[in-house]
């Protein structure tokens, strides 16, 4: 294996060359780096197999330097290690397809097992396509302009743009002479797509007096073709002449699929947002499955209005449903704010609503406890998620997820009924303010059943419990904090600090105050 090393820190970088397992897995070091910008350049000299990195480096991060990396080297492995057990961090890693996620100080034995692992995944590879198709990568890379990778370059707005690589698209005979461009992508099945007569390569498609079209396989996405349109239809037509095109091409591509078409766009370097833009349009599918054909607009989706608030909410309300064992109800309760949002017009950009059930299940787990980057990576939730192409998929993947987590977090809990799960519950959240009703229903009980199980297992009521657990934790506030007396009131939920004062005499014999000054002392200010 090909192995590159970043890493800003001189001796980290020699501890870690120091323990790969050269032998063991043919190890080559093709080049190590000291920042985020000379690793770039090591990795588009070398296109190595490997590339381990540091997320923090000077220059480029390596999370950005991991995003530019992998369109340079759609083929390459990542295995960061980072000082950072950050789940930001962790998240957007994933989501650029990053497996191995490992914290300094590194051990020898895991950064073996995630080269073990990346080395049986690359000679596997290389048996199934065999020695032809290997050599056909290395002459490629050997060419001194691609002209699909540049088409690439053209549409991702690459720092190796430049008045050279104009010149030498133009000598390669792509020439944008008309005056206004668009980007068209599509999706294609893989039945009867021949490598040999239609190609993954690129190809001048079509061209008239009043077009060009340029197809090109797209290097960050699986089974997709973009075309880059260098047109001369005004705004008002350009949308039927897209449509006819697209018509064209499906002719001649019987295998295309999901189709997106952008704007239209004035300058060449605008390429980059048409690309976005016929990706937007091309997430229409999640939501109308029954056509196939989508036009980008700038209403195509509305936002995720209170976000924060909603997640915050569902993660919670979830983490207390599994806690008490009442899984299907948690179910439930996710899948009817998923069919609220799928009810609004416009509609909900699908990847705004992948990050947010994903974002719910990541809270969900750290809500109970557990290990959330284990399990999210032991059962591909991420991937499943962000890999989804339908509204049921997304809701599926809930269902499983969320019977995965209670299995999980259930197996780790002794047999306890449904009271004490209730009383740990309040125990563990002081502050919130949970009514008998609502964690009957929790429990899956009648309020008047649960009522007196809970009595009967407690020996006191649901409200002496709760104010029980209210004034032990304000005993607790006044001894470790300075919050004022209606601030400790107002956090319990009592808003009239009286009230609170009374009861918190009637339950320990002294006044709030009083407690303070007989067990803490603060200076005055």
């Amino acid at each position: 294996m090909r192995v590159i090393v970043a890493e800003d820190e001189r001796y980290v970088r020699a501890t870690i060359i120091s323990i790969l397992p050269y032998q063991s897995m043919e190890i080559t070091i093709v080049a190590e780096a000291s920042d985020g910008r000379e690793a770039l350049e090591c990795c588009r000299e070398y296109t190595p197999d490997v590339l381990i990195t540091d997320i923090r480096m000077p220059e480029i991060s390596g999370l950005d330097l991991i995003e530019r990396v992998v369109k340079i080297c759609p083929n390459i492995h990542i295995v960061i290690i980072s000082g950072f057990d950050c789940f930001d961090y962790a998240k957007r890693a994933m989501s650029l397809g990053v497996k191995h996620y490992l914290l300094k100080p590194v051990e020898e034995e895991d950064l073996s097992n995630a080269l073990s692992s990346i080395y049986l995944e690359i000679k596997n590879r290389l048996k199934e396509t065999g020695d032809a198709t290997e050599l056909q990568r290395k002459l490629k890379q050997l060419l001194p302009l691609s002209i699909e990778k540049s088409l690439n370059t053209l549409v991702r707005n690459d720092l190796l743009i430049d008045g050279r690589f104009y010149s030498n698209l133009s000598e390669a005979g792509i020439k944008f002479l008309h005056t206004y461009y668009s980007v068209i992508i599509s999706e294609f099945t893989s039945e009867g797509v021949s490598t040999e007569s239609d190609g993954f390569h690129n190809k001048h498609i079509y061209k008239s007096s009043d077009f060009d079209c340029y197809r090109a396989m797209d290097y960050q996405r699986e089974n997709t073709y973009f075309y880059i349109v260098n047109h001369s239809f005004s705004k008002d037509e350009y949308i039927s002449k897209m449509i006819d095109l697209v018509k064209q091409l499906k002719e001649q591509h019987g295998y295309l699929n999901i189709i997106g078409i952008s704007d239209v766009g004035t300058k060449i370097n605008m390429l980059g947002m048409l690309y976005e833009q016929a990706l937007s349009a091309c997430e229409l599918y999640f939501w109308k499955q029954q056509k196939d054909v989508f036009v980008y607009s700038t209403n195509c989706f509305s936002e995720l209005k209170d976000f924060s608030h909603k997640r915050e909410e569902m993660s919670r309300k979830l983490a207390d449903y599994l806690r008490l064992n009442n899984t299907n109800e948690g179910i439930l309760s996710f899948l009817q704010l998923i069919e609220e949002l799928s009810a609004s017009e416009p509609m909900i950009n699908p990847s705004v609503l992948k990050d947010f059930v994903f974002l719910i299940l990541c809270d969900v787990l750290k809500e109970l406890n557990m290990e959330y980057l284990d399990i999210i990576k032991e059962y591909d939730i991420n991937q499943n998620i962000y890999n989804s192409r339908s509204i049921v998929q997304i809701k599926n993947i809930i269902k499983k997820s969320i019977n995965t987590f209670a299995d999980r977090y259930q197996s780790r809990l002794v047999s306890e009924s449904p009271v004490i799960g209730v009383k740990r519950l309040i125990e563990q959240n002081p502050e919130s303010d949970y009514s008998l009703e609502q964690l009957a229903k929790y429990a899956g009980y009648h309020i008047t059943h649960f009522s007196e199980l809970f009595k009967n297992e407690v020996g006191m009521s649901f409200i002496e419990f709760k104010k029980t657990t209210k004034m032990n934790y304000a005993k607790e506030l006044l001894e470790k904090t300075s919050f004022k007396i209606d601030q400790i009131a107002e956090r319990l939920g009592y808003n009239d600090s009286k009230y609170f004062i009374k009861l918190f005499k009637a339950y320990f014999n002294e006044s709030p105050n009083q407690y303070r000054k007989k067990y803490t002392f603060f200076p005055k200010k």
